[in-house]
């Protein structure tokens, strides 16, 4: 590829970092699922998430229904996704992958993943920790 797909790459991250911050699983299933079938590598981004609303899960029983709901439709978005790739190229991945060590359009999508990430949890603590003196005004 030639790259014209890393904005909507990026903004599909995004989007799916602000729902696991904000622990909305079906909205986060939905744009991971939209990244993911825009760039492979949107599938740590998955990984995250599961495995956040598993934390919560387990520090919270009640938040168990958030992590079944994120699992299913992650795997109702991504998994046919998988199979026609499966069924029509005989490969999940493309040739090209394994063809190309250290492809630096690979480490930039990890990249990419990490500072979305970064940034989204960043918003997440700084909206949850407002700094105030008790009245509502900031200190």
């Amino acid at each position: 590829s030639n790259g014209l797909e890393t904005v909507l790459f990026a903004v599909w991250v995004a989007l799916a970092a602000w729902s696991m911050v904000a622990r909305w699983p079906l909205r986060f299933a939905a744009f991971t699922s939209l990244a993911f079938l825009t760039r492979p590598e949107a599938g740590l981004v998955g990984v995250a998430g599961v495995g956040l609303f598993a934390l919560d899960a387990a520090r919270d029983p009640s938040r168990r229904a958030a992590l079944a709901k994120a699992l299913v439709a992650l795997a109702a978005g991504v998994l046919p996704y998988l199979g026609w790739k499966l069924s029509w190229f005989g490969a999940v991945l493309p040739n090209t992958f394994p063809a190309t060590p250290g492809n630096l359009a690979v480490l930039y999508g990890f990249a990419l993943i990490v500072g979305a990430l970064a940034m989204s949890l960043l918003y997440g603590w700084l909206c949850q920790n407002p700094a105030s003196d008790g009245k509502g005004t900031p200190s």
